[in-house]
């Protein structure tokens, strides 16, 4: 293997070099790439944060105030949010924007671990307890 290795390495790097010099010239604009603009529409942005907003970070709420206001689809995912009553109201605009994880139950969590147990055993058991 490595004697095969050491014969056919150079052809290759030689063959390589070659074809990137002959085809440098190539206009990859001939080839733009499939409906831009529609992919360029389609985008967001998303923020998971566990709190949000809270009163240490107002660098994010400016960046994503910021963002809003340049036209982006900006969307906030947060557990909670942290001091609420002591909130501008800048920040309190941008909970009204936010989505909030609904925290699950100890009996739900329970549940759902049983159903992934009971449909899939062997999965359940490779991705939960391994050694």
């Amino acid at each position: 293997m490595f004697l095969r290795w050491r014969i056919l390495a150079l052809p290759a790097v030689l063959l390589y070099r070659s074809a990137v010099r002959h085809l440098s010239w190539w206009p990859l604009s001939l080839f733009p790439p499939r409906s831009s603009q529609a992919a360029a529409a389609e985008k967001r942005i998303v923020y998971y944060l566990w709190f949000f907003p809270t009163l240490s970070e107002t660098f994010i709420q400016r960046e994503i105030s910021a963002l809003i206001n340049a036209g982006l689809s900006v969307e906030v995912i947060a557990h909670e949010a942290q001091n609420a009553k002591y909130l501008g109201d800048d920040a309190k605009s941008l909970m009204e924007k936010t989505h909030y994880l609904k925290w699950i139950e100890p009996e739900q969590g329970a549940q759902y671990m049983r159903g992934c147990f009971w449909q899939s055993p062997l999965i359940f058991i490779n991705r939960h307890y391994r050694v």
